[in-house]
């Protein structure tokens, strides 16, 4: 049985500079509806109209409404989530939400929908002032790609090891200052950098500037990528690039 075919009918209106539109439709092939009548899709009639013709304003209403915020993720649209964004493994992302689960950031409630706990939220506000980059997923990412390249056989283990311990210490060595000084209440977020610059590597690779996890080879030395974004005032290797 072939699928119905319906023929849409959009007539536009303008009155007093708003514009307005309504849609008709109309069933030219029944197909399968024809022996499942309740599947059947309703037909929706216009009256005959040409281009250019005026009709009669009967009466006008108003209708007031307020918009509704996005519901909360379920535990399948946090892990399509994750997946997209490279976070986690098919072994992994459970562990992942079972321990903001634990660590009460998040609460699993009707639905299996993830609603967020007032420690969870204001974790995620403080590390916002401080530093977005620990909110965005793009280091954790950047991990699991270096990760992927280790197994692989395309990066160094140790190197990796010691460049991403570099990285946090020097991520965390921002985030004490950030949160001791005095002098800036509120974060500038003005200076923030905003860009794909690659960072210092550490002793004994060769790395330029690339996409996040690209593996470059020079020399026959093995570098790696950089975080995709970065507010820490890492040191750039534009000048240093291959």
């Amino acid at each position: 049985m072939v699928d119905p075919i319906l023929c849409l009918t959009k007539i536009d209106f303008s009155a007093r500079g708003e514009f307005f539109h309504f849609v008709g439709q109309r069933v030219t092939v029944k197909g399968f509806t024809s022996i499942m009548p309740w599947l059947a899709v309703n037909e929706i009639s216009l009256p005959h109209f040409k281009e250019g013709d005026k009709v009669e304003i009967s009466k006008v209403e108003l209708y007031e409404g307020n918009t509704a915020p996005p519901d909360y993720l379920t535990e399948s649209e946090l892990i399509s989530l994750m997946e997209k964004n490279g976070i986690g493994t098919d072994a992994s992302i459970p562990v992942h939400i079972n321990n903001i689960c634990e660590r009460n950031y998040v609460q699993v409630q009707a639905g299996r929908r993830l609603v967020p706990t007032a420690l969870g939220i204001s974790l995620i506000r403080g590390y916002q002032c401080i530093d977005p980059d620990l909110c965005l997923p793009d280091i954790r990412s950047f991990i699991e790609q270096q990760i992927t390249l280790v197994a692989k056989g395309q990066a160094d283990h140790s190197l990796v090891v010691r460049h991403v311990l570099e990285q946090f210490k020097r991520k965390f060595s921002y985030f004490v200052k950030q949160k001791t000084d005095e002098n800036q209440p509120k974060r500038d977020t003005k200076h923030c950098v905003d860009a794909r610059s690659s960072l210092e590597p550490v002793e004994g690779t060769s790395a330029q500037q690339g996409e996040s996890g690209q593996v470059v080879k020079s020399g026959g030395k093995r570098g790696f990528g950089s975080f995709i974004r970065t507010t820490t005032p890492y040191k750039p290797l534009v000048e240093k690039a291959l």
